[in-house]
């Protein structure tokens, strides 16, 4: 654990819900076959102020109209940025073979 930083738990609010689920969304073959499961958030405290890690799964279609099974994804509300959910890879890594 860096110094200076501290983690606590946080349920995720529904604006919160909506931004990481439009911004995983954006990265879809089938946006609108998108199922979100086992959204988990922790509260990250530091220096710089409060931001947010979460992590969770997205099952969605891919070109062949098939679900291509549960995906992990993991982003976060950055300090000073509330609004603002930044996926940790980039589509193609994250989503390679949705």
């Amino acid at each position: 654990m860096p110094e200076n930083v501290s983690y606590a738990p946080h349920v995720i609010t529904p604006d919160q819900k909506t931004t990481i689920e439009a911004t995983i969304r954006r990265q879809l073959i089938d946006p609108d076959s998108a199922k979100f499961e086992d959204l988990v958030a922790r509260k990250v405290i530091s220096p710089n102020g409060i931001g947010y890690q979460v992590c969770g799964h997205v099952n969605s279609k891919n070109r062949f109209g098939g679900y291509v099974g549960r995906t992990p994804f993991a982003g976060a509300f950055s300090p000073g940025q509330p609004d603002k959910f930044i996926v940790n890879a980039g589509p193609d890594q994250q989503f390679a073979g949705a």
